[in-house]
């Protein structure tokens, strides 16, 4: 039997039914359900393992002329606030009230700002990049296709994403839970992505050693609505 992450079994439909999308994140980062004593985004927002993860965001940057980056969801800003980001106008956004606040606090700048935002239902700020890691394996089916008519209707550029690219099949869970995504496969069928950066996951004893985030052009994306 595959080993999964610790606190995969423990999202259940039942424990989450009567909660909002909003409710259930909201709870999992207060109570810190990731299990990180670094990060209360989980343990792929640490340092350590990140670090593929900036470097392929800087050569994006440099590549394809980013000068505006939309980050949904930007957590705790953990390890993005190690980019340089002087010529970057950065937006992040997440679900979680809490960590909003928390990161004007702490890391608002003339170009770097905050704000409470639902990927699933709110209208997304148009950007060079838009910046999804470690979001859509996540969600159901529902609220990932919800997701990517957001990031479609946005009208931004580029999409840098989680990809699990030697996964066969997807399946579908309740919004809170985890489990790999594959975005080539079905039901969300997107095209090979322009570039692909395997982040060196080594979690879990290197079971999702696949775990890749990847860049698609958005207006190539498919019509998943």
């Amino acid at each position: 039997m595959e080993k999964k992450i610790s606190y995969y079994n423990n999202f259940s439909k039942s424990k989450f039914s009567k909660l909002t999308i909003q409710e259930r994140f909201e709870k999992i980062y207060n109570e810190n359900s990731w299990e990180s004593n670094e990060s209360r985004s989980g343990i792929g927002s640490e340092i350590k393992n990140t670090k593929e993860v900036l470097r392929a965001i800087n050569q994006i940057i440099k590549q394809y002329n980013i000068k505006s980056i939309i980050d949904i969801p930007c957590g705790d800003f953990n390890w993005m606030s190690s980019l340089d980001m002087k010529n970057i106008n950065y937006k992040g956004f997440d679900i979680v009230n809490s960590a909003i606040e928390e990161n004007n606090k702490n890391f608002k700048k003339t170009n770097i700002n905050f704000y409470c935002s639902d990927i699933t239902s709110s209208e997304l700020t148009k950007g060079d990049l838009m910046f999804v890691r470690d979001c859509l394996v996540h969600f159901s089916y529902e609220d990932i296709k919800k997701s990517i008519f957001r990031i479609k209707q946005s009208k931004s550029k580029y999409l840098m994403s989680t990809s699990f690219v030697n996964l066969e099949k997807n399946i579908d869970i309740y919004s809170a839970g985890w489990r790999p995504v594959n975005l080539e496969k079905e039901p969300f069928n997107f095209p090979k992505p322009l570039i692909t950066f395997n982040e060196k996951c080594n979690e879990m004893d290197g079971i999702y050693a696949d775990k890749s985030i990847c860049l698609w052009e958005i207006e190539k994306l498919p019509d998943l609505s």
